[in-house]
């Protein structure tokens, strides 16, 4: 019988000191249109437990219970539950709740910030998946990304061709395609073998940038009609042509190195068979530039003109013709600060560049085929 009693007595004591959980339920909407909001999430800070609405909006959340308090009692210290409500696309809101928490609760959440209309705009780098033969097309948009730049800096917007320096004296440059150096690619201008000899190393600096008008890119090896240096790749780069070039193009340049830089070209058509182009560029380093204090410089000092003059004709009948000048003059000063090419105390390179080119490309074209030509 005292078993019996005591086990009552228990009983009684556990039930009297448990409270039962107090639920909160309620809905979130949105606070313009009062659309429900499925899927927000209700998350009390200090205790991480939590909810999401249903798919009309509603919501059943327990209270943390040491926070469920019941009017008229009286605590030593007031408690504060905050209550984090966020949904996708909408601003968070946090509700606080100092001592009683309310059985039923409406939220509305205020939009989020509006995108204005978002531009994509395409880069004119083309690739084929058609073409059997990998080429890659820089266009004008791509080139015109770098406001000062010569061949050897028109890579940098492609990941196909990496360029580097084989001597930080004079600057000379070389490329590097599927891993092997530039002996191994093809370097052509307007389909032509214009890139070979000693001038290979510099040769990248003779073409200005503001003077091609499309770069193209193969990797691998190309086709045999147009030679057989071509074990990793081929690059052609095609200038401005007086269909297609500006009537008048002036560009100036200047850096914190000392370089200033002037580029123009202009293209005319004079009736429907002669046309003509002229690409001028010159630079010159105005300072020696030492910044790491090694005694040497960082850039050499370089003087130079580039000018091409370029003529189209179409003759009677199925005949068409270019004929093309091109002259370079540049002087390379390297070295340590301060050289002279008389002073042999000092060590320095001086490389002096005197070229003149004259090209042409003649031929017929089939008028039953014009897709075929000698």
């Amino acid at each position: 019988m005292f078993y019996r009693f005591a086990a009552i007595i228990a009983l009684l004591s556990t039930s009297f000191g448990m409270q039962a959980q107090q639920v909160m339920r309620g809905s979130v909407l949105d606070k313009d249109s009062a659309e429900p909001l499925s899927g927000a999430t209700l998350l009390w800070l200090n205790s991480g437990t939590g909810t999401a609405t249903d798919l009309e909006g509603l919501f059943e959340l327990e209270v943390p219970s040491e926070h469920d308090h019941s009017e008229g009692e009286d605590h030593d210290h007031d408690h504060t539950l905050e209550l984090v409500v966020s949904s996708v696309g909408y601003t968070n809101d946090t509700l606080r709740f100092a001592g009683t928490v309310p059985p039923v609760l409406g939220i509305r959440l205020k939009s989020g910030t509006s995108l204005d209309e978002v531009t994509i705009e395409g880069r004119e780098q083309n690739v084929s998946f058609l073409d059997p033969v990998n080429t890659v097309t820089l266009g004008r948009e791509e080139l015109n990304r770098a406001a000062c730049c010569n061949l050897s800096e028109s890579f940098e917007t492609t990941n196909d061709v990496d360029v580097s320096f084989t001597d930080a004296a004079t600057g000379a440059k070389t490329i590097r395609m599927l891993g092997l150096d530039g002996r191994f690619v093809q370097l052509q201008e307007e389909a032509m073998p214009g890139f070979s000899g000693l001038s290979i190393p510099y040769r990248l600096g003779f073409v200005p940038g503001t003077w091609i008008e499309s770069i193209q890119i193969t990797q691998g090896p190309g086709s045999v009609t147009t030679g057989a240096d071509a074990l990793a790749g081929q690059i052609n780069v095609n200038y401005w042509t007086p269909e297609n070039s500006d009537k008048f193009f002036l560009n100036m340049y200047g850096n914190s190195a000392g370089r200033v830089e002037l580029n123009t070209h202009t293209g005319k058509e004079f009736n429907d068979k002669v046309g003509s182009a002229l690409l001028l560029h010159g630079h010159h380093t105005v300072a020696e530039v030492d910044r790491n204090g090694d005694d040497f410089l960082d850039v050499p000092l370089s003087t130079m003109f580039v000018g091409m003059n370029r003529w189209k004709f179409k003759g009677e009948g199925a005949m068409r013709g270019q004929i093309g000048v091109r002259y370079v003059h540049q002087d390379l000063l390297g070295g340590q600060v301060g050289f002279v090419p008389e002073d042999a105390s000092m060590y320095g390179v001086d490389v002096a560049i005197r070229r003149a080119e004259v090209w042409t490309k003649t031929g017929w074209v089939n008028p039953r085929r014009p897709d075929r030509s000698i």
